[in-house]
This record gives structure tokens, sequence and C-alpha cells, in this order.
């Protein structure tokens, strides 16, 4: 009997322990339930936040969902990458330039890289430039084929007018200006166009025009950020010959960033209106009108 109760003892004990763990698994999987249903409302009141444009804090965790402003040290290694990236973006440009038939493709890639880098979208700037250089080497060839014809009408011009009396000449000379003026209202815009868009040769020229018009304080800034070195190494001898190396290192990449701050915000601008123009199915045009679709960022 004694060995009897004694199993029958060993029984309650395993079948009272057996039910402890059940109990403590069951609440152990009520209080991940809790636990996940909490996380889930968080995580959807965050997203609603974000969404709406709300910057609330959490009085339980201190948990802010604004961007954490920048400290003087991460604004000074932001600049000097930056900077970096310039340098070295300069300086593929350069490579890319070697053959003058691909100048238009080089400066293409340029713009293509400046105008990621503004919203901080870029990778490697390097491998960015390559890959935008061999995507758009057909178009921009294309593209800088027609300016390249139109440098070559105004020099076979000059030629004829400086061997013709004044009078002659003078109309020639007319001629000249408006083709220059022509080119001034086409090269600011006509790159980052190319860069940014899918479009036949006309369209590209002829956006660059119709917004280098519509929007001159834009096309004036662009064109001065360009024209104003080069004049000024052109009529200073000197800073030609101690600056000259500005253009090989840095300043062609910094002109592009500078100028794709304010190109970039346009393209945004114009790019919104078409998705509403979409939406709305309203047949208003747009500067950005014929573009077939925008460029995948890379």
């Amino acid at each position: 009997m004694s060995k009897k109760n004694k199993a029958e003892k060993k029984e309650a004990k395993i079948s009272e322990t057996i039910k402890q763990s059940e109990e403590v698994e069951e609440m152990t999987q009520e209080a991940i339930k809790e636990t996940i249903e909490e996380g889930s409302d968080e995580l959807t009141q965050s997203i609603r936040r974000t969404v709406h444009g709300e910057s609330v804090v959490d009085p339980t965790s201190q948990v802010y969902d604004a961007p954490v402003p920048m400290t003087k040290k991460d604004k000074f290694l932001r600049f000097m990458d930056t900077f970096g990236d310039l340098v070295f973006l300069n300086i593929v440009f350069v490579v890319g330039c070697v053959p003058l038939i691909t100048i238009g493709a080089a400066f293409t890639a340029l713009y293509a890289v400046t105008l990621k880098m503004v919203k901080h979208e870029e990778g490697s700037v390097v491998k960015s430039f390559w890959k935008a250089y061999k995507a758009n080497m057909k178009a921009a060839t294309k593209v800088w084929a027609v300016i390249l014809c139109l440098f070559a009408v105004m020099y076979v011009m000059y030629c004829f007018a400086a061997g013709m009396p004044q009078d002659q000449s003078t109309i020639m000379i007319i001629f000249i200006g408006l083709m220059m003026l022509l080119l001034a209202f086409i090269l600011p815009l006509l790159f980052p166009l190319v860069a940014r868009y899918e479009n036949t040769t006309f369209n590209y020229i002829k956006n660059a025009i119709f917004i280098s018009v519509s929007r001159i304080w834009l096309w004036f800034r662009c064109f001065i950020s360009w024209m104003a070195p080069v004049l000024l190494m052109l009529s200073q001898p000197k800073v030609l010959a101690y600056g000259w190396y500005a253009w090989l290192f840095l300043l062609c990449s910094l002109l592009a960033y500078s100028n794709s701050m304010v190109i970039r915000k346009l393209f945004d601008e114009l790019e919104e209106k078409e998705r509403e123009a979409a939406k709305e199915k309203a047949p208003e045009k747009s500067i950005a009108k014929n573009a077939k679709s925008v460029k995948k960022s890379e």
C-alpha cells in the first residue's frame, strides 16, 4: 500500500506541475499579445502623425517623432563629405569630356548626379556618373551635335563677315548675335532636362527655351553662374594662370551642384503639377510638357 500511495503522490505532483506550466504559458501568450497590440497601436499612431506632418512627444517613452537637429559636428562632416564627392565628380567629369563629342554626355551625367545630391539621394558619385553617362550617351550626343552645328554655322558666318564690306558684314554680325542669344537661352537648362527626362532632341531644345523665357530669374542665375568665371578668367590673365586648375578639380561640379538646388525645385514643382493634372484629367499644359517620362532613380 505504501508503494501505491507513493506512486499516486508522484502522479499528483506531476499533474500539478503540468497545470502550473500551462498557466504560465497562457499568461506569457497573453502578455505577448498585449505587447504586440500596444506596439501596433503606437506604430499606427506614429505613421498617422508622419502622414499628417505632426510632431508629437510620447510622454511615457520621451521618443520624438521629429528629426533630431544636426549638431555643428554633423554639419561639418556632411559638408566635408559633399566637398569630397564634388571633387571626385569633377575629376570623372573632366575625364568624360576628353573626346569632344562626349561633352554633352558628360554634362548630362554631371547634372544627373548633382540633381540627386541636393536631395541626398546619391550613392557612389563615381558609379552614378558612369551609369548616367552610358545611359544618356545617345540622347545627349544628339543634343550636343545640334549645339556644335550652331557653333559651326556662327564660325562660318563670322569668317564670311570678316571678308565683307562693313555694310554687308553688319547684317552677318546681327545674325551671329541672335544665334548667340538663342544658345544662351538653350544651354543653361538643356542638359538638366536630358538628365531628368526621356524626350526627343527637338523637345529638349524647345523646353529649355520655354523654361528659360518663363523662369527668367532662374535662367539668369544659371547663365551667370557659368559665364561669370569664364569671362573673369578670359579678361584677367593672372586669374587664368593661377585658377585654371580649379576647373579640373572642383569648379564644374560645384557650379552644377549650385544650379541643381534651384533646378531640382523647379522639376519637383512641375512634376507635382503633372501628377495633379493627371489625377484631374485636365488638358492643361505645363512647362514640362512633351516629356515622355521621368527617369527612374539610379
